[in-house]
């Protein structure tokens, strides 16, 4: 006599691993953003220095060539807003290497439930086979 098929894997089982193929596209898909993310603060970065390098030379020229206490002004304001710029990105880089890690450590929470849970399923699994093969045993014994 032929043994019956095996059973259909069970619904959690199947459930985690569609969540599995879920977050590796959510991972794929946060790794894009976060690469064009630091290529658009890199962009900005850059032409901030170039800006600032010629906007300081002209200023700086014109301030020590006519001794204008506004073009003195005008200077130090410059300064004032390439640093408040220069600030404003490192917050920026700062803001997104944090993102990164809550998502890591959220990924890796979620990560860690599935496989717990796929380790109680697969327990669950082996105590219903040991059971089926004690109520075996017994039944033998009875008839």
């Amino acid at each position: 006599r032929k043994p019956p098929p095996p059973p259909p894997p069970p619904r959690r089982i199947l459930d985690i691993t569609r969540n599995m193929e879920k977050q590796r596209k959510d991972i794929t898909n946060i790794l894009k953003d976060t690469r064009d993310i630091q290529q658009e603060i890199q962009t900005a970065s850059d032409t901030l220095s170039r800006t600032y390098g010629t906007a300081d030379d002209l200023v700086y020229r014109d301030a020590k060539e006519k001794g204008d206490p506004t073009a003195k002004k005008m200077y130090k304001t410059l300064v004032n807003i390439h640093e408040t710029f220069a600030a404003l990105i490192t917050t920026i880089q700062e803001t997104g290497a944090l993102q990164n890690q809550t998502r890591e450590l959220d990924l890796q929470e979620e990560q860690e439930s599935l496989r717990a849970s796929a380790l109680n399923m697969d327990q669950i699994q082996n105590d219903l086979k040991d059971m089926k093969k004690e109520n075996a045993a017994m039944s033998a014994r009875l008839a």
